[in-house]
């Protein structure tokens, strides 16, 4: 048995005002200094995988924090699906966790998969969102990579779970890498093949109305991902994007909900052929 924990230095560059989201109220806090952040992160047991036998699976993960305190999101998906987690009086699709500064903790949580038929074995993944409160001001930071995806794993389902059909959108455009972003990063070597870019507009101006639009690009590690978009931390829409090497996908996304502050968007690789212990930085600049 093996633990697998993954680091990533976050450099987070705040001026002025962030805001940050409790429940559905958005308050404001000041960060005064840019400040390091550090974190660790992986799941337990990723080489031996799971089962599923109609009781919920129990998962243990590990995090640590060194430079200052932050609240957490944990998010587990299932074939590319987001999963129900429960632990410590505590319930979501976005399990929330008090991280304090230089601490390392063992943390459990459960959930009954909610997608595959008995027999199959599907894949497993968790990760994690560094201060998944803190509505992106991307005017105000540069090359935030908060989002850590730890190795894959697998679950097998020794009894049907409750099936949840997810269609993804599929309305994606595919077009070579712009001259701009070659230009950025030639001096980086294999940079694309190694990360994940997601680009998406500011939120400077504190909020987007319900059936606005808003442009999304992807660039990067070739693979097949579910995309999914979260407003307010509530994961609403997927894409299927298709990336092959040298590509960067479009897509046009209109926002279900009212007055939404926080987006979010994961990039939830479905290939078998990605390295079982990969990381990609999701980087948005």
């Amino acid at each position: 048995m093996r633990n697998l924990i993954i680091y990533i230095l976050i450099l987070f560059l705040f001026t002025g005002c962030v805001n940050v989201q409790k429940e559905n109220n958005i308050d404001t806090n000041k960060i005064n200094e840019p400040t390091n952040l550090q974190i660790g992160f992986g799941l337990q047991n990723i080489e031996t995988g799971y089962s599923y036998d109609g009781n919920e699976v129990t998962v243990n993960f590990t995090y640590e924090l060194n430079g200052r305190d932050s609240k957490l999101g944990l998010m587990i998906y299932i074939n590319g699906i987001p999963q129900m987690l429960k632990g410590n009086n505590n319930e979501g699709l976005v399990y929330k966790i008090d991280g304090k500064k230089d601490s390392k903790i063992t943390d459990t949580v459960t959930f009954i998969p909610n997608n595959g038929k008995a027999g199959e074995i599907l894949s497993m993944q968790g990760a994690l969102i560094a201060d998944c409160e803190v509505v992106d001001d991307l005017l105000s930071m540069t090359n935030q990579q908060h989002i850590i995806v730890c190795g894959k794993t697998s679950l097998k389902l020794e009894q049907d779970s409750s099936e949840i059909v997810q269609e993804d959108n599929k309305d994606v455009t595919y077009v070579p890498i712009n001259n701009e972003l070659i230009e950025k990063y030639k001096d980086r070597n294999n940079y694309f093949n190694d990360n994940l870019l997601i680009n998406f507009p500011s939120n400077s101006k504190g909020s987007f109305k319900k059936g606005e639009n808003i442009a999304l690009e992807i660039v990067g590690a070739p693979a097949i991902y579910r995309v999914w978009i979260l407003e307010d931390l509530i994961p609403i829409q997927s894409y299927y994007v298709d990336l092959a090497s040298g590509q960067m996908a479009l897509m046009d996304i209109t926002l279900k909900n009212e007055n939404t502050k926080n987006i979010k968007v994961f990039a939830v690789p479905l290939n078998a052929n990605l390295p079982a212990e990969s990381l990609l930085s999701l980087v948005r600049e």
